[in-house]
């Protein structure tokens, strides 16, 4: 995909995902952290806009795992540019605007930064760096309470429930999941 059009996918998704636009002149770290959040939690489920891989520090004054592609994009594309630049339309196909909609719902119980770079290093966590780990641990590992953990919880089983009422079973999720890393290792390993 093109830069403008990946530009205008994000611009169009992050309006969508948080209910208002975004102020690409506004605080940089917010803004890193809302990108970097709805990208990471897109891409777990199977939307992609670019190919990314996380890593557990990309800056340590933003303290959450993120994608240097993605901010390569925010920095150099979006960042201090006016809304109005970014004028392409995008059409989302059907997954991906069931997965806006349902991270939409998800989303509009978080509160702030703090909230969404929490559920990002608990799942990245989870999922990447220590799969096996007991909840109590991973919670110890990545300085989260016991709230943390209950709202990361609670924001994953609600996605699953969401997704377990059409055709897509947890097993087909898994499975996009897994072809979806095993793609991104392959072009990361070039």
């Amino acid at each position: 995909m093109e830069d403008k059009k990946i530009v205008a996918s994000l611009y169009q998704a992050y309006t969508r995902l948080y209910g208002k636009t975004p102020d690409l002149n506004g605080d940089r770290q917010d803004l890193t952290i809302e990108f970097q959040a709805m990208v990471y939690f897109l891409r777990e489920y199977g939307v992609t806009f670019l190919r990314t891989s996380f890593v557990a520090e990309g800056y340590r004054d933003i303290d959450m795992p993120m994608s240097m592609e993605l901010q390569d994009i925010l920095v150099s594309l979006m960042f201090g540019n006016a809304s109005e630049e970014i004028n392409e339309v995008v059409e989302f196909n059907k997954h991906t605007n069931k997965m806006l909609n349902i991270l939409a719902s998800e989303f509009e119980h978080i509160h702030n930064t703090s909230e969404l770079r929490m559920l990002v290093k608990l799942h990245f966590t989870k999922e990447e760096v220590l799969p096996s780990i007991a909840d109590a641990e991973l919670c110890n590992y990545v300085h989260a309470s016991s709230e943390d953990f209950q709202m990361y919880a609670s924001f994953i089983a609600n996605i699953l429930d969401e997704l377990s009422n059409d055709d897509k079973t947890q097993s087909n999720i898994e499975e996009e999941k897994t072809q979806e890393f095993h793609k991104l290792k392959i072009i990361n390993f070039f």
